[in-house]
């Protein structure tokens, strides 16, 4: 029996490629799961009407929403084993581009959705067993980005310190955060950020030692392990998923 099934999971930004897989992942676990996603997308639709899966539309950003969408009753016995938070935007534009409704944005996207879900997803926690948060940072918030502007960097480099504190904070009640910082993913969100270029993208893979982008699974693969029992002595990391760029 796999460690995750009838555990309920939160996976915010299910309506990205990497939040899709992670959703596709712990669906084929048994796992019941609350998912999020601010747009329908047709390829969530398979999971509308499944038993152990429930998927929200809206705003992350939206104090009110998160909470009555986390907090509703009856929800999976309202008791939450593991949360991901996977939503997020990018944006390629230069600082004497960026004006306060760009940067606001970004912040919303990529830290406050963080800290809604991770705020009302707290209460919910089951009270014994193995628990954890996984944040996707990227590795832009540890050096610098190739594809994406200031705005960007700084909200991951924010998750990552996010990702610090609150460790400290709940390292008492036994509830693990850790984060991981991709680099760049192949994925409609890259090619968004390089405007579909195909140069662009060749430039990205040389650079990188393995000599290719990450794929979705790549990171799946690393949340499952900070989820399991396998990391139970993990909280307050940052493990790079880059494919040796160092």
């Amino acid at each position: 029996m796999s460690e995750f099934q009838n555990k309920c999971i939160v996976i915010t930004g299910v309506g990205g490629n990497l939040g899709h897989s992670l959703l596709k992942f712990f669906f084929n676990k048994k796992s019941k799961i609350i998912g999020f996603a601010k747009t329908k997308r047709s390829y969530l639709k398979s999971y509308e009407n499944k038993k152990n899966v429930k998927i929200f539309y809206g705003d992350l950003a939206d104090e009110d929403f998160v909470k009555s969408k986390l907090q509703k009753k009856n929800l999976f016995d309202n008791k939450i084993h593991h949360l991901i938070n996977c939503a997020g935007s990018v944006s390629s534009k230069k600082i004497s581009q960026i004006d306060l409704n760009h940067w606001y944005k970004l912040i919303d996207d990529n830290l406050t959705s963080t800290f809604l879900a991770t705020k009302f997803s707290f209460p919910l926690f089951a009270k014994y067993g193995n628990r954890s948060i996984v944040n996707i940072s990227s590795i832009a918030g540890q050096r610098f980005s190739k594809t994406a502007g200031v705005h960007y960097t700084s909200t991951k480099a924010g998750l990552i310190g996010f990702t610090k504190q609150l460790a400290i904070e709940k390292a008492k009640y036994k509830i693990r955060i850790n984060c991981i910082a991709p680099g760049q993913i192949d994925s409609k969100m890259l090619d968004k950020a390089i405007k579909n270029s195909k140069n662009r993208k060749n430039e990205l893979i040389n650079a990188i030692p393995l000599k290719r982008l990450a794929r979705t699974e790549d990171i799946v693969n690393v949340c499952e392990f900070l989820c399991s029992e396998k990391s139970s002595y993990l909280t307050g990391t940052t493990i790079d998923v880059n494919g040796g760029v160092i």
